[in-house]
């Protein structure tokens, strides 16, 4: 049997889902959006040497684009030149790889080399380092006073035709570098570069053909201390001094780590249960006493 107020009986019943699907949507939306927004901050790779921003302070012979994999970076005496990606990278933890070789190295009395910088100078994608006296002479690696910032450099010395690798941080050289013994620039060979980093120590290793730099480890600490945010710029600067060097880097990934599954759902969770939450505080305080006197008063 269907009575008179059935359709009425129904609409309400409707209506009741329909507000109970919308006040949880409103929570729900939230958590869905923050799980969203996580996976898309920590997953950021880079492959290649697409989407990148160049300067240079020289008039010689510009950086090569040998395919979508190589460029050739510098191409001759006394020059200073910086290349970032275009978008900011999560520095949390990660794994940089890259493939470098040098030929035409020309005798100079001050360090010639490539640097792997994450940055967050004020001139982001136009930044490039200053001048500097010293070890490396005039042109400080392209580094020199990029700040705040972290790097890690591949430096040529023709003095005992030896190559060094070091970690710096706030554009300054300081601390010394370490021989790479027995991979060598000086080979012409390519250099394979691995840079890892999570979220205390970061690992340099370098293997030339059957030659193996043993992985330095430098306790860093928070890179977000040293870089400003946990976020940066990701690139390379470069110099040559006097006797000049053509310095080729090829096959550059940057990657993150993945966020786990149970990481996301962690996140979503609980950006509904404080949803709910504040849902079930808000109407326990619409029914207190105090907040019906709050409402007939006046």
């Amino acid at each position: 049997m269907i009575h008179r107020n059935s359709s009425v009986s129904i609409r309400s019943l409707a209506r009741r889902a329909a507000t109970h699907f919308f006040s949880s949507a409103r929570y729900l939306i939230p958590a869905v959006l923050a799980t969203i927004a996580l996976s898309n901050i920590v997953r950021a790779d880079i492959t290649g040497f697409q989407n990148f921003t160049l300067k240079r302070s020289d008039t010689g012979t510009p950086p090569v684009l040998v395919d979508a994999d190589t460029i050739q970076f510098t191409t001759g005496p006394n020059q200073r030149r910086s290349l970032w990606f275009n978008t900011r990278q999560d520095i949390s933890e990660f794994t940089a790889t890259f493939t470098y070789r040098a030929n035409g190295i020309g005798a100079s009395g001050n360090r010639q080399g490539l640097v792997f910088v994450m940055q967050n100078d004020t001139d982001g994608i136009n930044t490039l380092g200053d001048p500097v006296g010293g070890l490396f002479g005039n042109s400080g690696l392209g580094y020199f006073g990029i700040q705040p910032s972290a790097a890690v450099t591949v430096e040529t010395d023709t003095g005992p035709a030896r190559t060094f690798t070091g970690f710096y941080s706030g554009g300054v050289f300081g601390g010394g570098s370490a021989p790479t013994f027995p991979v060598n620039a000086f080979d012409g060979s390519e250099i394979d570069v691995t840079i890892t980093y999570d979220g205390s120590i970061l690992s340099v290793g370098m293997v030339e053909g059957s030659n193996v730099f043993p992985t330095r480890n430098y306790l860093v600490g928070s890179l977000e201390d040293a870089v400003g945010s946990s976020s940066a710029y990701i690139g390379f600067t470069a110099s040559t001094a006097n006797g000049g060097a053509n310095q080729y880097i090829s096959d550059f990934q940057y990657k993150v780590p993945e966020p786990s599954s149970a990481l996301l759902t962690a996140v979503g969770i609980g950006a509904l249960i404080g949803g709910r939450y504040l849902k079930r505080k808000k109407s326990r305080a619409a029914s207190s006493p105090l907040a019906a006197c709050d409402a007939t008063a006046g």
